[in-house]
């Protein structure tokens, strides 16, 4: 016997959802449309690389850097306590390096970011990560956006390689969530928390705060000295790539993979705000609850409705995965695959946050917080 009130509420809940999902699309959408801010200048910029165990990425970063169309004033590369040839690599391509040993209280990076700091010159602090590659023009069209009181990041094209690699798709997608982008302004978004792979600083500024010195006892060092940069009344910005910068994440395999996502999401959803945690869980309830609906719903006139959300849903997915990365069409057909990797990785990442049991990373062991 055909059941109104069951029929009605079903298809309520599915919009419900799909509203959800596509409230965070459609942000992820707007975030990564390009644009020209005005230039306030190009100053001379300092570009401050910390690096552990990294002589593998470090050569296309460096040589990126060669071919910049304005030239930075200055190249650091901190050589965090590595067990490997970082430091001869960065000598090899004219890089000033700092050999460095965080001292006791300091987690991350924050330490070898701070002591790139501080040796400094330049008026601007660019920190990029050792796995960032830069278009040529890179520096000329982002060097002048930062004002007296900004700080300026920029989340990284994500190049992708072996098939493990795609399964960073929704954890991208939720980076981008996480930082709350709000206000455009002058084609730049006003955001909370960092990007933590490129970050534009004023030195002045910087010291005036204290930069790093701020995170130095986070393994989400971007978000938490975001977060209290804006306590401090720093404008926090953010431009799209524009296809200006890209990285290569976790190269060395799933297992590097899935502990670099557990070391930061546990932590990172206890800083997301409730906008935001509703927006993932309306992704990964409209994942589980389409497919669902389809199987179940065969013969019910639910069916057709089902899958024009489902495919609705894909579509959006697959073009905010091109703003994102080098993701492929075919990551919307494996897509279930996607969002059951994410919610296990996630589980785990709460689980052992939970027992307080370390993640190993890059030789260290890092905790949960």
């Amino acid at each position: 016997m055909f059941n109104l009130s069951a029929f009605v509420l079903e298809g309520l809940q599915s919009v419900f959802f799909f509203s959800l999902a596509l409230w965070a699309l459609c942000r992820v959408l707007r975030f990564f449309s390009k644009c020209r801010a005005p230039s306030n200048g190009i100053k001379s910029i300092s570009i401050i690389i910390p690096a552990r165990n990294e002589e593998r990425r470090l050569p296309k970063l460096l040589n990126s850097i060669r071919y910049q169309t304005v030239k930075p004033l200055e190249v650091i590369v901190v050589n965090d306590d590595s067990s490997d040839a970082t430091a001869e690599v960065a000598e090899r391509y004219g890089a000033k390096v700092l050999n460095v040993k965080p001292p006791q209280g300091w987690l991350g990076k924050s330490f070898a970011c701070y002591a790139g700091a501080k040796a400094a010159q330049g008026e601007i602090l660019l920190f990029l990560d050792a796995d960032v590659i830069l278009a040529p023009e890179f520096l000329e069209r982002f060097g002048g956006h930062i004002g007296e009181n900004t700080v300026l990041s920029i989340q990284p094209y994500h190049i992708l390689e072996d098939f493990y690699e795609h399964f960073s798709l929704l954890f991208n997608l939720i980076a981008v969530l996480g930082i709350d982008a709000r206000k455009k302004k002058n084609c730049a978004f006003k955001i909370k928390g960092l990007f933590g792979p490129c970050i534009f600083f004023p030195r002045r500024l910087y010291e005036e705060t204290g930069g790093h010195l701020l995170a130095r006892s986070s393994i989400i060092e971007d978000m938490d000295m975001g977060i209290s940069l804006a306590e401090r009344g720093v404008n926090l910005l953010s431009l799209p790539h524009n296809g200006l910068i890209s990285f290569r994440m976790y190269p060395e395999g799933i297992r590097s993979l899935i502990f670099g996502w557990m070391k930061n999401f546990a932590t990172g959803a206890s800083r997301s705000s409730f906008f935001t945690i509703l927006q993932v869980f309306g992704i990964v309830a409209t994942s589980f609850n389409c497919l669902n609906g389809i199987f179940e719903n065969l013969h019910s006139p639910l069916l057709l409705g089902y899958i024009l959300l489902y495919v609705v849903f894909l579509v959006l997915v697959y073009v905010a995965a091109t703003k994102l990365g080098s993701f492929k069409w075919w990551d919307t057909i494996i897509w279930p695959l996607h969002v059951t990797f994410f919610v296990v990785v996630f589980l785990l990442s709460l689980v052992l946050r939970f027992l307080h049991i370390p993640i190993p990373w890059r030789g260290r062991k890092v905790y949960p917080s």
